[in-house]
């Protein structure tokens, strides 16, 4: 807490020592910033429910299995064809 306090004051510092009329326009949008910052905290805290939570791992779930399917099947075709050839080369 006691780094982030004196980070923004050395800050606040340095900008007004370079440029303090846009030093003083950024601190006058300061508490602008402030009600954004706390409004996207509370929206986020909304959607973060378990129902949303629920929905986004059945959606995992469907993609996993959806990969593990296709690739079972890519595996399946390339064990089939070598076992055709081996099968083939034991008849001849």
């Amino acid at each position: 807490m006691i780094q982030s306090v004196s980070s923004i004051g050395a800050g606040i510092i340095i900008a007004f020592i370079y440029s303090w009329e846009l030093s003083l326009f950024i601190l006058g949008l300061a508490p602008f910033f402030a009600i954004g910052g706390y409004l996207e905290m509370k929206v986020m805290a909304g959607l973060a429910g378990t129902e949303a939570l629920e929905g986004a791992g059945q959606v995992s779930l469907l993609l996993c299995l959806a990969v593990f399917s296709y690739t079972s099947a890519d595996r399946s075709a390339k064990f089939m064809y070598s076992a055709n050839l081996v099968f083939k080369s034991v008849i001849l």
